[in-house]
């Protein structure tokens, strides 16, 4: 008889054994990298959360309630170094804002709303643009008669004004209402309408064109007013 081959089963390896320290640190380097997964996602949500869009510039024009506020008189100096009052402006309705004319953006930007506005006047309306530097020591009449080519051309209703530095201040942030100071770069991109006795009518965003649109409505309408 043949003998029957028995089959020899090798026996399984051992697991290796543990290393409680090494599982520790893994265990920690896997805690850290959810936990940090976790807050960078937190902060993403509320980051998305807290963002919201961008409010719409507000025409800011006074009620028949409110009490009427008036441009003070003043005494400054036109590019052809010629003195302009208040009293030069009477029965006009005037368009004002502040600026210098080494302004790297947001002046550029809003004398050509001012000249949009130059543009929108009817003919031989009584109107007038008055573009006023908060920096004039450097603003000279010559260096505003230079400025002003670029945006006025040869239209004599957009008067560009220069004085003194303190009057200058003292007249947008009192009169006019209107930031400014030491700095030229600190100041209103707002512009004013001024009716014919030299009240303020209301305040229009430079950079929303909306705003400015409503504000040529609102100076047409002036102007129909006797």
């Amino acid at each position: 008889m043949n003998e029957e081959k028995q089959t020899v089963v090798a026996p399984a390896p051992a697991p290796p054994p543990r290393n409680p320290m090494l599982e520790l640190v893994l265990l920690g380097v896997l805690f850290c990298i959810v936990a940090g997964v976790s807050v960078t996602v937190t902060w993403k949500i509320r980051s998305l959360r807290s963002r919201k869009p961008a409010p719409t510039p507000v025409v800011t024009t006074p009620s028949p309630d409110d009490e009427p506020t008036f441009v003070p008189d003043f005494s400054l100096i036109d590019k052809s170094g010629k003195p302009v009052t208040l009293a030069d402006l009477k029965g006009q309705v005037w368009v004002a804002n502040f600026f210098f004319t080494s302004c790297p953006a947001q002046c550029p930007a809003m004398n050509l709303r001012m000249g949009q506005v130059q543009r929108s006047l009817p003919v031989g309306a009584a109107a007038k643009l008055v573009s006023i530097t908060v920096d004039p020591e450097k603003d000279s009449p010559e260096v505003l008669a230079e400025y002003a080519t670029t945006y006025s051309g040869k239209d004599d209703r957009w008067l560009f004004l220069t004085g003194d530095k303190q009057a200058i201040i003292r007249l947008a942030i009192e009169g006019f209402k209107l930031s400014a100071g030491e700095d030229p770069n600190i100041h209103s991109t707002k512009l004013a309408l001024v009716d014919r006795d030299g009240r303020i009518r209301g305040y229009f965003n430079s950079t929303d064109e909306k705003s400015v649109a409503e504000l040529q409505e609102q100076l047409k309408e002036l102007l129909k007013a006797n």
